[in-house]
């Protein structure tokens, strides 16, 4: 397994047993894994998504209608317009 450091740079490193087969339940489910210390959640594991080639994409269809969008936004609400 490849993981990222901040830096920029990847390391390499094995995972058996068991947190193999928690690593892969992640991948093939979908469902994300919370890894705690003393009861206290301190990590989560979840399959890597790549991210959207468009930031756009994530707002797109978002705004259902815009009413008059070449007129000013809140001119009444600045004590200079008044």
């Amino acid at each position: 397994m490849t993981r990222a450091i901040n830096d920029g740079s990847y390391i390499q490193i094995t995972v058996q047993g068991e947190g193999a087969r928690a690593f892969r339940r992640v991948e093939t489910t979908g469902e994300s894994l919370v890894i705690t210390d003393n009861g206290q959640p301190k990590l989560e594991i979840r399959r890597y998504q790549p991210p959207n080639q468009n930031p756009l994409d994530k707002l797109r269809g978002s705004v259902l209608y815009f009413h008059d969008p070449t007129e000013p936004v809140g001119a009444e609400d600045w004590d200079a317009a008044n």
